[in-house]
């Protein structure tokens, strides 16, 4: 450091400054010995990122977003006292970036780097560890997207419920509230319901593995039961041998107690039933694997049992109101006859001579007679009518219409599919084009024409003109093949014809 001579006093010093600033003027380095924004800047980068290569931080995300253009995840890493901004690069590979929320407890690997444009600090993102819930609903979305990939949560691998069930399979826990309320509701309906029950454990450790077992034993009774009937004379054979479907089902609880539903080997064993499986676990707002597996989910296992019972309780309304029906027009009509009749009555009392009364007494007859026949035809055409209705029934079944929708569902998903595969023709082929134009275009054919690039070797930067250089700064330059590092030891600028020089 130079001080300046008090007696030599610059010029634009005026008599109202005082010691202080002079000796402020005095103590003032030399230029050499300033540093630039980006130099201090550069000093601090090397120094974090050389003492902090590897770290393991934990912490909550907040402010998550991906940056559309650039394809990089930038979101900020918190606790209670403090935050750092973290970052996840396109490329970087092993980091399931759309499972990321905000809110989430994760733990992050990665080094420690400095941003020199804005002035701050921030964590090149490497692994994310998930912990807690948020390790849970990872795991569950893994094996959502594997049995999605087999197929197993296809809707069109759905079977439909059968609609008059006499004989199911019931898989939960003896202790359990959901049987209680599934024996309640369907021992209270007129079913006439066999339930053929399959006890284990619904929570805790094992647990899926005995749902999946009960699952199998199941199959494997309903598969004995129809060897079985076959093996009885046909004529003496039941006509509903075997099961008609299964009900999976459990109470609420939190997500580590309904976890057992979200086992893989519960989701295989009921894709693979041969019974048709409704899964009725938790409460309306819980979903789990075998619910997106089964063939049918209800929302608790008491609307389980009323699916169930569903069409017995309409058809069973439907008769007892076409019964009142029948009953209350026949009484009407009766009334209506007897009003006839008692007035005939009055008129024959009146008349005294034998042959009016012959002739009422006739007249009696035929209106008996017409009575029967009337009230007969009545009956006959409202069993008529009932029988229509039944058949109407029959063919309006839900079984019936699903197979159309199907029908209609295969037709558009073959349409979709053809169109999806000649767009992703044309812009396979567009990007064929547009490759090989970027091929033509790209600095490796300049390269190979003769001509070499040279960097700065610290920043990077391509070197465009002589002016850009300085003493002591490291280049690199680069050929098609192989690059050369050199250092600047002076530069000269001559301006001929209008061109620049350098010697170097």
């Amino acid at each position: 450091m130079r001080p300046y001579c008090i007696n030599k006093m610059p010029k634009q010093f005026s008599s109202q400054w005082d010691f202080g600033d002079l000796f402020e003027y005095a103590a003032r380095p030399q230029n050499s010995q300033i540093l630039t924004v980006s130099e201090l800047t550069e000093k601090i980068k090397s120094i974090l990122e050389r003492e902090f290569t590897e770290v393991w931080v934990r912490g909550e995300i907040s402010t998550l977003k991906l940056h559309q253009a650039s394809g990089h995840m930038y979101f900020e890493l918190k606790d209670n006292d403090a935050r750092i901004s973290c970052i996840i690069f396109r490329g970087q590979e092993g980091i399931e970036r759309d499972l990321l929320r905000d809110g989430q407890q994760i733990v992050v690997y990665g080094r420690l780097t400095v941003f020199p444009q804005k002035g701050e600090y921030r964590l090149i993102v490497r692994n994310i560890l998930f912990e807690g819930l948020g390790k849970l609903m990872l795991e569950l979305e893994r094996l959502k997207r594997k049995l999605a990939a087999e197929g197993l949560l296809d809707p069109s691998r759905k079977r439909p419920i059968p609609p008059f069930p006499t004989r199911i399979g019931l898989v939960t826990s003896l202790s359990g509230a959901a049987i209680r309320d599934v024996i309640r509701i369907l021992s209270a309906s007129k079913c006439n319901l066999e339930i053929i029950l399959a006890p284990c454990r619904v929570q805790g450790a094992g647990a899926a593995q005995e749902i999946a077992y009960s699952i199998q034993l199941l199959n494997r009774w309903h598969r004995q039961m129809i060897l079985t009937v076959q093996q009885i004379p046909e004529e003496l054979r039941p006509t509903k041998p075997g099961l008609d479907l299964i009900l999976v089902t459990r109470g609420g609880g939190s997500m580590e107690d309904l976890w057992a539903f979200n086992e893989e080997v519960v989701a295989r064993a009921i894709a693979a039933s041969a019974i048709p499986v409704i899964s009725a676990v938790g409460h309306e707002t819980d979903w789990t694997i075998s619910d997106l597996v089964a063939d049918l989910r209800a929302p608790t296992p008491t609307a389980a049992a009323n699916i169930i019972i569903k069409m017995y309780t309409e058809a069973e309304q439907h008769l007892e109101a076409t019964l009142h029906r029948i009953l209350t027009r026949a009484k009407t009509i009766t009334q209506h006859l007897t009003k006839d009749l008692r007035s005939v009555a009055l008129q024959l009392r009146s008349l005294s001579p034998r042959r009016e009364a012959e002739l009422y007494e006739q007249r009696f007859d035929d209106l008996a007679d017409r009575l029967l026949d009337s009230v007969l035809t009545r009956v006959r055409v409202n069993t008529q009518e009932l029988l229509r209705l039944q058949a109407s029934l029959q063919y309006h079944r839900p079984a019936n219409e699903l197979r159309i929708r199907q029908q209609q569902l295969d037709h558009y998903a073959l349409r979709l599919t053809q169109t999806t595969n000649h767009a992703l023709q044309k812009i396979h082929s567009n990007l064929e084009h547009l490759a090989s134009k970027l091929q033509l275009l790209g600095p490796m054919q300049t390269l190979a024409r003769g001509y070499s690039i040279t960097f700065d070797a610290i920043s990077g930067k391509i070197i465009r003109s002589a002016e850009q250089l300085r003493p002591g700064q490291t280049l690199r330059t680069k050929f098609l093949h192989g690059q050369v590092i050199s250092r600047v030891e002076s530069t000269e600028i001559e301006h001929l014809d209008q061109n620049k020089q350098v010697s170097t």
